[in-house]
């Protein structure tokens, strides 16, 4: 028993010291003594410009770029700097042949040629309020558990009741929101607003800022300016509105000086931004449930489904415009969870999660909370007893779900319920429903490349699904439905719908598939993942408060998309024996790499001309050569993409577009040793945008230290 309880003591107070790494809510500073730590690391700042309810601070020239990135402010007059694959998909549905800005890239030469981006947004946080005691008190009044407490509906029901009083509730673009923090223990109101008119400024060509493709995605060293900047446009009060010839440049008092001087290794570096999702407080069954059951069938289906786009990509120009900004998403999801298993593996975190696991266990017979007891071992239960549908369910949507030509299940079965009932006013509503699904979501649809990809990805879920009424679903192949569907073609929809019948209807293959799979997805899979949620939900709110009661509330709370700072320093790392990486890289790697019968690797006509020149001007470094990349070890995950690297003393020096591969299971558990964070030195992108793009309008309106 002593021994037990030595091994507690020294794993909460292990919990308790506070390293480099967190994703840190910047509310709960005082709470967490993070200016402590902050200013022990390095920073040499006020904290207060940090974070401040009361004036300008660092939170307000960091904002969500597009709903899943982060961008920041660097003028006075909006320009904001993020991530070129931020913007990929942005700027790819504005390219055609013709004018191809994600192939070619786009440079402005004055605002007057700015573009206008369709369905670019950029958030800005303005206010945060802890409304846990209000929030749990609706709760109590409405009978609701643990798990309906934190849904999105719940909180949005009693939305009026937590923002009435708001002085922002009437204003342009205001947004509220509540998120549940530390799994539900914590809940915290967001006040946000959000402008509309964003336009592209600068977007360099693909082959500079994306040089290395897939074949570098996630790796080190890096040569590539990951980069591309927009500007947010307001009317003339400085409101959001929609786009409009005469709205003029958001004017903001507080943007992020720019630094010249560089860096050197153990410098001091932090970055803010919006990381989407982490999960370090799942106990040891969580975390292998999540491995097998949803990374796992989304890199067994994902790695061939890559193969085969690859294959239609290289067909000719216009195949690999439309299918570019997806095929994108997929390379880096897959690339991403494939590294995670073996992370996961590789840093033994299975093993280290039921040391956990005991270690609450104990802590809960110590303090007499049963409930930290038990947790673990009804955690454990509940994933052996999901694992194979959780499983199905994933690999279902990463290959049938993948099929593009096919009437959603709830038109089909609102049409035969109309046949079935002589209800007219609902068949016709059905009708014109299925007139827009088909022109706006089957029309057009290539079938012969559709039935290539499905051809790959119907056997994949026939050889690897694990439960038996899965193998047992009825699946229409693509020619089958082209032939023989009333829903294949506009013209036998309309003919169908002239003159429908019960038994065309039942007998088409599109109905007849979409029956079937709803029937077994109904029956054997959503009904027992909806179970499994809410219980998992449930009892992970009793795990996490009993690691945080533990470790004195002292961890940072899991990224869930709000504003974070993490902290770190510029540093390499050894990612095995006899194996150093450098924090640092320069253009001339660039060149090292290029293989021209690669055009992920080959280099573009303009950076070689430069490069030959020399011609780098104030943007190179002490010994006159020009810096690419570096590394940080700062704690960051998806949605930190475009978010500004800055030095202790606030200036911007980079910004961060990646991470290493080394280092994927992070999601899981920060490891300070290999975790690192892959950064632009601000340097190139500056150089970019005005030796190589020639804008030099734009760094008159930076703040540029040298």
């Amino acid at each position: 028993m002593k021994k037990i309880l030595f091994t507690l003591a020294a794993f909460v107070a292990s919990l308790s010291v506070q390293a480099d790494g967190g994703m840190w809510f910047l509310k709960l500073m005082e709470q967490q003594h993070l200016a402590d730590s902050l200013k022990k690391a390095g920073l040499q700042m006020p904290v207060s410009e940090l974070y401040s309810e009361t004036g300008p601070s660092l939170k307000d020239c960091v904002g969500q770029f597009g709903g899943g990135c982060t961008a920041e402010v660097i003028s006075p007059d909006g320009l904001i700097l993020t991530n070129n694959h931020c913007g990929y998909s942005f700027v790819h549905a504005m390219s055609t042949l013709e004018a191809n800005y994600l192939k070619d890239g786009y440079f402005a030469k004055s605002r007057a040629e700015e573009l206008p981006v369709p369905g670019l947004k950029f958030t800005f946080v303005v206010a945060i309020e802890d409304v846990t005691e209000r929030v749990e008190a609706l709760a109590k009044a409405q009978d609701v558990d643990g798990y309906t407490m934190q849904s999105w509906n719940f909180l949005q029901s009693i939305m009026e009741n937590l923002m009435v009083n708001s002085p922002y509730k009437d204003k342009p673009g205001i947004e509220f929101e509540v998120q549940p923090f530390f799994g539900g223990n914590q809940f915290y109101l967001f006040t946000t607003q959000t402008f509309e008119d964003v336009r592209l400024v600068v977007n360099p060509p693909l082959n500079l800022a994306q040089f290395g493709g897939d074949g570098d995605n996630w790796i080190w060293p890096r040569h590539n300016p990951d980069f591309a900047l927009f500007r947010v446009y307001a009317d003339k009060d400085g409101q959001p509105a929609q786009y409009a010839a005469t709205n003029q440049p958001l004017h903001r008092d507080r943007y992020l000086p720019i630094s010249l001087k560089g860096y050197e290794e153990g410098d001091f570096a932090m970055i803010m931004g919006f990381p989407g999702t982490t999960n370090r407080y799942l106990s040891a069954a969580q975390l292998q449930r999540e491995m097998s059951s949803i990374y796992q069938p989304i890199v067994t289906a994902g790695e061939p489904l890559l193969l085969w786009e690859r294959e239609q990509m290289e067909r000719n120009d216009s195949v690999r415009l439309a299918m570019q900004q997806k095929h994108m998403s997929l390379q880096n999801m897959v690339k991403n969870f494939g590294g995670a298993l073996q992370a996961v593996k590789k840093v033994k975190l299975n093993a280290e999660k039921r040391r956990l696991d005991a270690a609450l266990a104990a802590y809960g017979a110590k303090v007499g909370n049963n409930d930290y007891v038990e947790a673990p071992a009804k955690l454990a239960q509940l994933s052996t007893e999901v694992a194979d549908t959780m499983y199905d369910v994933v690999l279902y949507q990463q290959t049938i779900g993948k099929n593009s030509f096919m009437m959603p299940y709830r038109l089909l079965n609102n049409y035969q319920k109309a046949l079935r009932e002589g209800d007219n006013k609902l068949r016709d509503e059905t009708a014109d429903e299925m007139r827009k699904y088909y022109q706006n979501n089957m029309e057009g649809v290539n079938l012969d490349e559709l039935n290539s990809k499905m051809s790959i990805l119907v056997p994949i879920w026939q050889q690897h699904c694990k439960l038996d009424a899965s193998k047992a679903m009825y699946i229409a192949s693509v020619e089958e439905v082209a032939r023989n569907s009333h829903f294949a073609s506009k013209e036998r929809l309309e003919d169908f719908l002239a003159s429908p019948s019960l038994e065309k209807l039942l007998s088409d293959p599109m109905w007849q598939q979409a029956m079937s799979t709803r029937t077994v997805l109904n029956d054997q899979y959503y009904a027992a993942a909806r179970r499994m949620v809410k219980t998992d939900t449930e009892l992970s709110r009793i795990y996490q408060r009993g690691l945080l009661d533990m470790n004195g509330w002292s961890t940072a709370p899991d990224a869930n998309g709000t504003q974070r700072l993490t902290y770190g320093h510029v540093k390499g790392y050894s990612p095995r024996d006899a194996v150093r990486y450098d924090y640092k890289t320069f253009l001339g790697g660039m060149f090292e790499k290029e293989n021209a019968a690669d055009p992920d690797y080959t280099v573009n006509p303009r950076v070689r001309q430069l490069y030959n020149e020399g011609n780098f001007g104030r943007y190179a470094n002490k010994d006159g050569k020009m810096q690419t990349d570096f590394l940080t070890d700062n704690d960051i995950t998806g949605g930190n993409s475009g978010s500004p690297v800055l030095n202790a003393r606030g200036e911007l020096i980079g910004v961060a577009f990646d991470g290493n591969i080394e280092s994927l299971s992070s999601d899981f558990k920060y490891n300070p040793e290999l975790q690192r964070c892959i950064n632009a030195d601000i340097r190139y992108v500056l150089w970019t945008i005005d030796t190589f793009g020639n804008c030099g309008y734009l760094l008159k309106e930076m703040d540029i230290r040298e």
